[in-house]
């Protein structure tokens, strides 16, 4: 599934494994929804090109993965504060 936009509730959506194919999908969601919140909740894997995005976007974050390896590496990176 990658990347998708949830319309209703204005959330950009992480699911399972985010590819680098869903790298320029994500900037352009980022990028047109500038609101939008993430919800990384059930990505189980991420490319660095979409880690990459979401460092220099620096987007609020609804939840983050339960990847423990992302976690601990990178969420403190992220704002986390859901808008």
């Amino acid at each position: 599934m990658g990347v998708q936009f949830d319309v209703i509730d204005n959330v950009i959506e992480i699911d399972d494994s985010c590819s680098v194919e869903d790298a320029e999908t994500l900037l352009q969601l980022v990028l047109e929804h500038d609101d939008a919140v993430i919800d990384a909740s059930k990505c189980t894997h991420i490319h660095t090109a979409a880690m990459q995005v979401l460092l220099a976007a620096k987007p609020k974050f609804r939840d983050l993965p339960e990847d423990e390896f992302i976690r601990r590496f990178l969420a403190p990176y992220w704002d986390t504060a859901a808008a």
